[in-house]
């Protein structure tokens, strides 16, 4: 494939448009239209030693601004409208944009499997924030009769008892 250069909507008119050199017209990304010949049109090009075979773009507005323009130009040239050029359309993606897409949630996916394998499998106890019972201040141990109060500085819930030395989880509290 040969190069390609960037004209206005002027140079396209008069050069390839008014000389009926164009056989179609490919809108990529709403944003550019790349022009293609027809096979005959190469001897002819715009400007002749410039790019023997190259490829020209212009870029657009919008697509309705272009479809007009290039609608009241056909009509000025009274080019029959079953024989108007084609336009088609179609969207680039680069693999790049594809990849930041999906970045948010591949960094959360690691970051979610980084914390699950630094946890060592150990389990994780979270209080449930909106539970539909309140649970009262204070653990007691039936063995020991020992009572935590919730002014303490640590959370009741993580107070270990004495006779079983790991945490009691009470009712109304996830376990993750």
């Amino acid at each position: 494939m040969g190069s390609s250069r960037e004209i206005t909507w002027q140079e396209f008119r008069t050069a390839f448009l008014d000389k009926g050199l164009v056989d179609k017209l490919v809108v990529v990304n709403r944003q550019k239209v790349h022009i293609k010949f027809h096979s005959n049109a190469t001897g002819q090009m715009y400007p002749a030693a410039a790019l023997a075979g190259g490829e020209y773009y212009f870029s657009i507005g919008s697509v309705d601004a272009f479809e007009c323009k290039l609608d009241k130009a056909q009509k000025e040239l009274g080019i029959p409208s079953h024989k108007r050029i084609p336009v088609a359309y179609y969207d680039e993606i680069s693999a790049l944009g594809t990849a930041l897409n999906f970045a948010p949630t591949i960094f959360f996916a690691g970051l979610l499997l980084y914390m699950s394998r630094r946890a060592g499998g150990e389990l994780v106890a979270v209080p449930v924030v909106f539970s539909a019972s309140e649970r009262a201040g204070h653990v007691c141990s039936t063995r020991t009769q020992t009572s935590t109060s919730s002014s303490s500085m640590s959370p009741a819930w993580m107070k270990p008892r004495k006779n079983h030395g790991v945490c009691q989880v009470p009712e109304g509290t996830a376990v993750l």
